[in-house]
């Protein structure tokens, strides 16, 4: 090849890198908002609505086709109408079982139909409250009671909960949704029951049945270990006694479905080997651990925030991911990733969360800090404004005693306490003042009669000696005695 085209190769090929860099980074976001819309998707198949409109919303339309826009505002259309669906039967659900403890028949009759009808709830949910329709169904034929004018309760209305979205950067987080619990509203409906005469009979129809359900439902719970325990016949036994002692109870019947379809007809094994089998029974153990598990982390994260929470919230996370991990044979590649994917988004979030909750712990430490030194401070100029009070109190009694030195001493101790207190100064300085000026007075009184006596001192000493024997120094006493003596005389 001549050194002309070499280059010219050369530079086309530069030209194709330069263009096509970007590529895998595009890619790679694309890939990712079609994993978020498959999330999605199956979350919204699985019936999980909020987190399925947390994790639509966070898709980037823009990465996805034409078909797949259309798919994910389809999704969304809908969603909305799911949450609010799904609040609603489950509000139906809980004020059905309310009706029923108060033994309002009708009503619990009319709301449990309201959750058995819809689709936004889980399967079962549905089979418990079509369960209870033909339990109610079964109390109101025992009464005998005749009921009037039974309305269905109306639509219950649902506040749409408003969702908060954080989007982390580069990872792929399912933040937590912050949700305010919708306030349901149903109007009681009003039913006119005619009553017969109460007879003991009704109650014990009543009792009875109550009773055999109960009994069924334990008999249901012997067959489900039975089930985990790899024992099919225990089980489908089991579950027949449940049939057998309350037929209207629908859980016992679709597990005595879901055993048989385990047995072949002949009564051996059916085309699903023994292995398949095990591991059917261990995915939907693992399943329900699992979503136990995540439940037990939100809600853990939902608690009043504290070290702890986050610690518990970590910890369910780390047991789901061992149970997945230990389990991993029994899922697919495609369903343990996303599983896997969902538990790190998971652990992800909470760290960032821990991690602003820190910081606002942190903060929050300061702040009463700076509140405790405040109101220590607070207290100290109080305590020392009411010393100063009390000492200039003293100062004004000193004073007025004329104890101006011990004033003077009081006034020192303010002034050492607040140096800029003007009226301690001032009154420091003129009582000092004061007293120099008593001490000059005294001073000068003292050196007025010491001169005065030297002046004594220095007139005597001037007097000649025979002066003292005409006038003696004592003179003016013997002059005294002399004139007492001569008026004795007299």
């Amino acid at each position: 090849m001549r050194p002309l085209d070499l280059r010219w190769a050369l530079l086309a090929l530069s030209v194709v890198l330069v263009v096509a860099a970007p590529a895998p980074a595009q890619d790679a976001e694309a890939d990712q908002a079609k994993a978020l819309l498959h999330k999605g998707v199956t979350q919204y198949a699985r019936l999980e609505f909020k987190p399925c409109q947390s994790t639509l919303l966070k898709v980037d339309r823009d990465k996805l086709s034409r078909n797949q826009r259309k798919q994910l505002d389809q999704y969304l259309g809908k969603v909305n109408e799911a949450i609010k669906g799904q609040a609603s039967a489950m509000q139906a659900y809980t004020e059905a079982e309310k009706a029923l403890q108060a033994n309002d028949l009708a009503t619990a009759k009319a709301l449990f139909e309201v959750a058995a009808k819809s689709d936004f709830v889980p399967a079962a949910v549905r089979r418990d409250a079509r369960a209870r329709v033909a339990l109610v169904k079964k109390k109101i034929e025992a009464s005998g009671v005749n009921v009037v004018n039974v309305a269905i309760p109306p639509k219950v209305t649902v506040t749409e909960p408003k969702v908060t979205v954080t989007e982390p950067k580069v990872t792929v987080t399912e933040p937590k949704v912050t949700v305010t619990e919708p306030k349901v509203t149903v109007t009681e409906p009003k039913v006119t029951v005619t009553e017969p005469k109460s007879t003991g009979i009704d109650d014990v129809r009543m009792q009875q049945l109550q009773a055999r359900v109960d009994r069924a439902k334990d008999a249901v719970d012997k067959g489900n270990a039975a089930l985990d325990n790899d024992q099919i016949a225990r089980a489908i036994s089991h579950f027949e006694q449940a049939v057998k002692i309350a037929p209207e109870y629908e859980p016992a019947v679709v597990r005595l479905e879901y055993a048989r379809s385990l047995v072949g007809q002949a009564g051996g094994l059916s085309a699903i080997t023994r292995l398949e089998r095990k591991n059917r029974i261990r995915r939907q153990r693992n399943d329900v651990r699992y979503a136990e598990a995540m439940k037990r982390s939100y809600e853990a994260m939902q608690a009043p925030r504290r070290a702890e929470d986050f610690a518990r919230a970590k910890d369910q996370v780390s047991y789901a991911k061992t149970l997945i991990e230990t389990s991993k044979a029994i899922y697919s590649d495609s369903e343990y990733r996303k599983l896997k994917i969902e538990m790190d988004d998971r652990l992800v979030y909470i760290n960032m969360a821990q991690a602003k909750w820190n910081k606002q712990e942190v903060r929050r430490q300061y702040d009463e800090i700076k509140r405790r030194e405040l109101e220590r401070e607070t207290e100290t100029a109080r305590r020392k404004a009411e010393k100063l009070r009390m000492l200039k109190t003293r100062v004004e009694t000193l004073r007025s005693n004329q104890k101006y030195g011990q004033a003077i001493e009081v006034l020192e101790e303010v002034l050492g306490l607040a140096p800029d207190d003007e009226w301690a100064a001032e009154w420091h300085d003129q009582l000092i003042s004061f007293q120099l000026l008593l001490e000059d007075k005294q001073a000068h009184v003292i050196g007025r009669r010491e001169e005065a006596r030297q002046g004594v001192g220095i007139r005597e000493a001037q007097i000649p000696w025979y002066e003292l024997l005409r006038y003696p120094t004592d003179w003016p006493a013997r002059t005294l005695v002399r004139q007492a003596s001569g008026a004795a005389e007299a």
